[in-house]
């Protein structure tokens, strides 16, 4: 598996006048979870309420927090907690990476 790679932001004292700000990296590292823990994930998720004439599909963050905290390993750059957000984006790109090695193996 190969990763793209990552450049260095630059750093408060490297910016000019013209930065509009400075980036930090972050990094998480997540183990995979087990089909239980997706399975559970994906009810969790979302709900659908049908009315008589749409359907709503509600998102909630908290599952992806949770499962953040099951999957979590060890992260960088955070001065306090992981934000449930960043849990939430860091949750998506494991179960993106998932269903990318799903399509690998299937071909």
């Amino acid at each position: 598996m190969t990763y793209p790679e990552i450049k260095e932001p630059k750093q408060r004292d490297q910016l000019s006048d013209r930065d509009e700000g400075f980036r930090t990296r972050v990094v998480h590292v997540l183990r995979m979870p087990t089909a239980k823990e997706m399975q559970d994930y994906e009810r969790a998720s979302t709900s659908v309420v049908a009315a008589r004439r749409s359907i709503e599909t509600r998102a909630f963050l908290e599952p992806s927090g949770a499962l953040y905290d099951k999957l979590h390993i060890s992260h960088d750059g955070y001065t306090g907690a992981v934000p449930i957000v960043h849990k939430s984006a860091a949750v998506s790109e494991v179960i993106a990476q998932l269903a990318i090695e799903a399509d690998e193996d299937s071909e």
